[in-house]
């Protein structure tokens, strides 16, 4: 599978395109440094199994619940590892943070809009992190970078609880 996804890496920064991992996930590789990391978009639960609306809800900061879209997307960012499995970034103690971590914050964000090119209609996504990672994976988004400011609106959603942080992506060109 690393085969295939990694087949037209090159370069320091190298973001790729959409490829199916299985049924409702998908993924955006990319390569920084040598370094080979997968931005995951899973389809919640929710819309492909029989469980209740209530399960996508969220928390949010003050006791309340955050009601998102109907098709969004649950996201993970993973580090590739030698054995062709994945260590998700999204906790801290599944391994630091990658060594270039601009051309990383870079490649995650064009990973992001790559995905959102190809399915607008999921502009909305999330993510679980911890108390260790939750500011590093917030700071690839926050403040908008003038990478994806420039042509997004990009609206954090800073009223969700532990462990989620969520944001949607919108073109300015719509």
């Amino acid at each position: 599978m690393a085969a295939s996804l990694f087949r037209r890496a090159g370069g320091d920064v190298w973001t790729g395109q959409v490829h199916s991992l299985s049924r409702h996930h998908e993924c955006v590789p990319l390569q920084v440094g040598g370094e080979r990391f997968v931005v995951e978009f899973r389809t919640p639960h929710f819309l492909t199994q029989t469980q209740l609306h209530q399960d996508i809800q969220y928390t949010t900061i003050d006791g309340g619940t955050f009601l998102p879209k109907l098709d969004h997307r649950v996201i993970n960012v993973a580090r590739h590892a030698d054995d062709d499995g994945l260590r998700n970034l999204c906790t801290m103690a599944d391994g630091g943070a990658p060594a270039d971590w601009d051309g990383f914050a870079r490649a995650v964000r064009a990973a992001v809009v790559t995905y959102y090119r190809q399915a607008p209609h999921a502009g909305q996504y999330f993510c679980r992190t911890d108390a260790d990672s939750r500011a590093m994976v917030l700071s690839i988004f926050y403040p908008v970078p003038d990478d994806v400011g420039d042509r997004y609106l990009l609206d954090l959603h800073d009223e969700l609880a532990d462990p989620f942080i969520g944001f949607t992506l919108v073109s300015k060109a719509l």
